[in-house]
């Protein structure tokens, strides 16, 4: 115990002063979750050891402080799993919680829910996810595996989410703000991979991979009845959502606008949507919401196989003109006269055939798609984690760096895959030319295994906690990523 209480502070020290750990497992201190959670305060950590834990737990105003943050947390290594129940639990008025390392499977409401028990005055705040896995929901209905309501200052990465609710949204916000969700996994995980609505505003997402949702991968904005906007006296139902270096595979409408303004989708790569890339909605009559207006589509890699549906869906009393659309790159390879539907001139289009070499949507480095994009502040880094190049600026998700300064011509053409993706134990290397050096780095950049590897390697990855981890070069390049489930 003496060892791992010191673990357990070295993870926690950057942000905890004082440090109480509740350890809960079969002959622990708690032998279930819902009492350590209801005695926890500022500074505690609820140290949860391996086991399957049953749902609907509940707490009200359990609150840090900027220096004493409550953590809740899977033991390292160690499988922590809550199944079932309406929620896995639910958090109502708190502020500064960390919640790490957790699985959740088969809650049939809303598997993790924090809100700010309607006080609109007074949010939940400063709320952190990561390291954590949805394998399952059971439930068909308007479900979520994330909801939240009135959180402000929040952070949701290293997750993944699998398998969620056919009718239901993978992360759902509700009138939340200052937000980042970042290098997260998305596979089939619902209707909605992500939507942002009810007044919420000043939330990033990057550099996520979402594949299979079933109709909208991201929905900015949305329709939300008066009464749980936040503010009450919103204009709009999405404000500054912006949408950076993320790559789409599949869905019906892998972006969509819905009284949406300001808000920015730059440098992501678009894979075979099945109906539209882009959709431009304003999903209310009520004249205190401004039109769906002024909103920003740049440096993005689209291939849309269509032989004549329009790229962009554009509904009625919406301000698609006033939209900023330039520099994009498209390619049909259906349909070789296809043109995209945008509503003005587009300045910097490229109509050009990727050579995309893998199912993440990397393009080959000889590609004009590299360099022809229009300078701009954010995004900073591409899918790979590489900082862009200001001065010569890649179209879509990867940064150009990849492919130029970094790795010659010889190096990117034995990039190696990984398989299974996502994986539970082993990793098998396919695609070198000959033994290479890699490495395997976290989504912290912390190295966790570092060898030479050849197309008949196999490395275990069991021990590994759930999240994403990164496949580095010799010559410290992101070459591919993959992630690891329980």
């Amino acid at each position: 115990m003496k060892i791992l209480f010191h673990l357990i502070v070295l993870m926690i020290t950057n942000y905890t002063v004082h440090t109480r750990i509740l350890e809960v497992g079969q002959g622990k201190q708690f032998s279930i979750f819902q009492p350590a959670l209801s005695v926890a305060v500022a500074g505690d950590t609820i140290l949860l050891r391996e086991g399957v834990y049953s749902g609907n737990s509940y707490r009200e105003n359990l609150k840090g402080t900027s220096e004493n943050w409550v953590t809740i947390l899977a033991a390292p290594n160690e499988n922590v799993v809550f199944r079932g129940g309406g929620a896995a639990f639910y958090l109502v008025d708190v502020e500064y919680i960390r919640i790490n390392g957790l699985q959740f499977e088969d809650q049939t409401g809303n598997s993790l829910s924090i809100d700010d028990g309607g006080t609109y005055d007074t949010p939940t705040h400063n709320v952190v996810i990561l390291n954590c896995t949805w394998l399952s929901m059971n439930t068909t209905g308007p479900s979520n595996m994330i909801k939240m309501a009135g959180v402000d200052s929040f952070s949701i990465y290293n997750c993944v989410f699998l398998n969620g609710p056919v009718n239901g949204i993978g992360i759902d916000l509700v009138g939340c703000h200052f937000g980042v969700i970042d290098d997260n996994y998305f596979d089939k995980s619902g209707s909605y991979a992500i939507q942002a609505k009810g007044g919420s505003n000043d939330i990033d997402i990057n550099r996520n991979l979402f594949i299979n949702s079933t109709d909208r991968t991201i929905n900015i904005g949305g329709s939300t009845g008066t009464p749980y906007f936040r503010p009450l006296n919103a204009y709009y139902e999405a404000k500054r959502v912006n949408v950076y270096s993320n790559v789409f595979r599949g869905s019906k409408a892998p972006i969509t606008f819905a009284t949406a303004i300001d808000c920015e989708v730059i440098n992501n790569t678009i894979l075979n949507p099945v109906t539209w890339a882009f959709r431009i909605l304003q999903e209310t009559s009520d004249t205190r919401f401004i039109t769906c207006s002024n909103n920003t589509i740049k440096n993005n890699l689209i291939v849309m196989p269509t032989t004549g549906q329009p790229a962009l869906n554009i509904g009625p009393n919406t301000d698609a003109s006033s939209f900023s659309i330039s520099h994009n790159a498209w390619f049909n390879p259906k349909n070789a006269q296809w043109m995209p539907n945008t509503p003005s001139n587009e300045p910097g289009r490229l109509l050009i055939d990727p050579e995309i070499i893998d199912s993440n949507g990397i393009p080959s480095f000889e590609n004009i798609v590299n360099s022809s994009g229009i300078n701009v502040i954010k995004p900073s880094h591409g899918f790979n984690n590489v900082s862009f190049d200001g001065s010569s600026r890649s179209i879509g998700a990867y940064s150009q760096k990849i492919h130029t300064s970094v790795i010659d011509k010889s190096e990117w053409k034995s990039i190696i895959s990984i398989s299974p993706n996502p994986v539970n134990d082993e990793v098998r290397f396919s695609g070198l030319l000959a033994e290479e050096q890699y490495s395997i780095l976290n989504v912290r950049m912390q190295k966790v295994w570092e060898g030479i590897v050849s197309n008949s390697s196999v490395i275990s990855v069991a021990n590994f906690p759930a999240g994403i981890y990164y496949i580095v070069s010799k010559n410290n390049s992101v070459v591919t990523r993959f992630v690891k489930i329980q």
